[in-house]
């Protein structure tokens, strides 16, 4: 189904988008390409990663301007 064809099909079930309008081709688009971000960002957020260990040091020094 294009996105025409939701647009008009939001329409006629009288679904107003979140600010009170009608839905139009553009709306429907952005809707459902904003979802699919979505769904990737949370796939990436809830994969499990590979635990890599290395040395890490931490190494303290003062730093004086006047000396």
């Amino acid at each position: 189904m294009g996105y025409r064809k939701i647009a008009n099909h939001l329409n006629q079930l009288e679904i107003k988008t979140i600010k009170g309008n009608t839905w139009n081709n553009t709306n429907v688009y952005s809707v459902l390409k904003k979802y699919k971000e979505r769904q990737q960002r949370l796939k990436k957020r809830d994969k499990d990663y590979k635990t890599i260990w290395s040395r890490m040091e931490v190494k303290w020094e003062l730093n004086n301007k006047y000396d």
